[in-house]
């Protein structure tokens, strides 16, 4: 009977459901102490900033990286950097995103950071989250604040995701441009590479599984005296 029971198992393993999209967070759910990486862009520099093409910049094993834009610089503004001495900007806004990565090409498991928008009216925001590819998680937030006025927090927990994709647009009733102005600071992430599932491990012992039961079932049973 038990021969069965684990069979089943094994079986039911094959047609497990996809694991579930990622958490998100509104406010900080990452204690500091629990940190694996921090990206403040500290160990920036005026200079740093204003970096040729690709715009990449790494710390704490983060990387960010501006991509598709089109005649702007990133430099430190005085009043869009809620953490330390600098932040990441597009002075000018642009027709691209902003790509966030761990820098060893890892998964992420849970991350967040601070945003705002360099827009003066409110904005949306959206994100993308991506794995080897492929778009796996999208949504939007309305209401980007003002960078002057304030950050707001976002974060997304449980990972699933290699990579996260972020830019903003003017909101239509208000007619402006249609060019990203994402502004983003104090990246933290903690957690290493996700775990696989339960169900994928049932099925990655399968074949174990599977061969202990024949070689079980072929050995000869000892009588009872």
């Amino acid at each position: 009977m038990k021969r069965y029971i684990l069979l089943a198992v094994l079986n039911l393993s094959l047609y497990a459901a996809p694991s579930s999209a990622a958490a998100i967070y509104t406010t900080d759910f990452i204690p500091d102490d629990m940190r694996s990486g921090f990206n403040g862009f500290e160990s920036a520099s005026a200079d740093s900033l204003v970096t040729p093409d690709p715009l990449v910049y790494t710390e704490g094993g983060i990387l960010v990286e501006q991509v598709g834009y089109d005649n702007f610089d990133l430099i430190r503004l005085t009043f869009f950097h809620p953490e330390g001495m600098f932040g990441w900007d597009p002075e000018g806004g642009d027709a691209g995103y902003t790509r966030i990565t761990r820098g060893d090409g890892q998964d992420f498991f849970d991350v967040g950071f601070l945003y705002a928008t360099e827009f003066l009216t409110g904005a949306i925001t959206t994100y993308a989250l991506y794995n080897d590819g492929a778009l796996t998680q999208t949504g939007s937030r309305g209401d980007t604040p003002f960078g002057i006025d304030g950050f707001r927090y976002l974060g997304f927990g449980g990972g699933g995701f290699d990579e996260i994709r972020m830019w903003d647009r003017m909101k239509p009733e208000y007619g402006g441009p249609e060019y990203n102005a994402f502004v983003v600071d104090a990246i933290e992430m903690a957690g290493g590479p996700a775990v696989p599932e339960p169900a994928l491990l049932l099925l990655m012992g399968g074949g174990a599984g599977a061969a202990w039961l024949r070689a079980r079932s072929a050995r000869p049973r000892r009588r009872r005296s």
